[in-house]
């Protein structure tokens, strides 16, 4: 954690063990939304390529099957690829952080699933929402990634990688549902 993190946490803990239960609560998601702004990009929809590594009709193809997949199950699926993960140093500390602030899955089912991709990076994640992890592991899903995506990917087939990866989860999802 850097100095500067740290003197911002250690004020925010200050401020809110001084603050009423409301103020509590109100100061804590003003902090996370203003903290998590400056972290996160806006999504722009379902698949949110901000490492240009898609076509448009891949994008398209992709979005369909995450409408597909959210009409059997009521799932929540995105795809972000990025080229920076700053401030964190971790694409999986990235991914964890995105799929709160973007939201991913609704609040009191937490079926969301997040697919991020740095290929610049060279890492993959996928996030699972507590409420896929009973139908999806986390196991299972490192298993889509190593047998199924990066595969593709070591060809820079990203398109085919994410296609085959989201066909294997909804496999999964829709099996045990």
């Amino acid at each position: 954690m850097s100095p500067r993190n740290f003197i911002a946490n250690a004020i925010l803990i200050f401020l809110i063990g001084s603050c009423g239960s409301v103020k509590q609560k109100q100061l804590a998601e003003a902090f996370s939304i203003k903290t998590f702004e400056s972290q996160f990009p806006q999504p722009i929809g379902f698949v949110n390529d901000f490492e240009n590594i898609l076509s448009k009709q891949e994008e398209r193809i992709l979005t369909k099957m995450i409408h597909e997949q959210r009409a059997v199950t009521k799932d929540q699926i995105a795809i972000i690829t990025v080229a920076d993960i700053e401030p964190h140093e971790h694409l999986d500390d990235y991914a964890r952080g995105l799929v709160f602030y973007w939201g991913v899955g609704e609040k009191n089912n937490r079926q969301g699933i997040l697919i991020a991709l740095g290929k610049d990076l060279r890492r993959i994640r996928i996030e699972n929402g507590a409420g896929i992890v009973k139908r999806l592991t986390n196991d299972e899903t490192l298993q889509i990634i190593n047998d199924i995506i990066i595969p593709e990917f070591k060809q820079d087939h990203f398109f085919q990688g994410l296609k085959k990866g989201m066909e294997a989860i909804s496999e999964q999802l829709n099996q045990k549902n």
